[in-house]
């Protein structure tokens, strides 16, 4: 049987050329975004009294992500960072966006403990990806 590799330590700025697995996100708001870096995937996970989106829960495409400094596919400690995704990729080119509040963690998420997603409600009108193997 083999051991699971260690789940790497928290840092304070990720560059998404080169991460590998998924990763949360915290903010000074209770919502966090998850980054699955395998996959190019976000999912936005609202807490409470936070703003509500169409996709929130679900694992959309990544499309673009830039910091308040201008850094783009860097996420970092202290920043706010502006996150386009792409529910539609194969029918549309309208692209979801969020602002997100300045960036408190960037943590490692074991795979145990990676959300899965939610399926979409059968009126919204964009497709829902779930992770790979989720």
């Amino acid at each position: 049987m083999s051991t699971p590799a260690p789940t790497p330590a928290p840092v304070t700025e990720l560059d998404l050329a080169d991460a590998t697995g998924v990763w949360a996100i915290r903010s000074e708001s209770v919502t966090v975004y998850y980054i699955d870096a395998d996959h190019d995937l976000l999912l936005r996970q609202p807490g409470s009294g936070s703003t509500r989106g169409a996709w929130d829960g679900c694992w959309v495409p990544m499309v673009h992500l830039t910091r308040d400094d201008g850094a783009v596919g860097v996420v970092g400690v202290g920043h706010r960072h502006h996150w386009r995704t792409d529910p539609e990729p194969a029918t549309s080119t309208n692209h979801r966006c969020w602002v997100q509040r300045r960036c408190t963690a960037i943590e490692p998420v074991p795979a145990d403990a990676v959300p899965v997603g939610r399926e979409p409600d059968p009126n919204e009108s964009w497709k829902v990806y779930r992770r790979p193997g989720g």
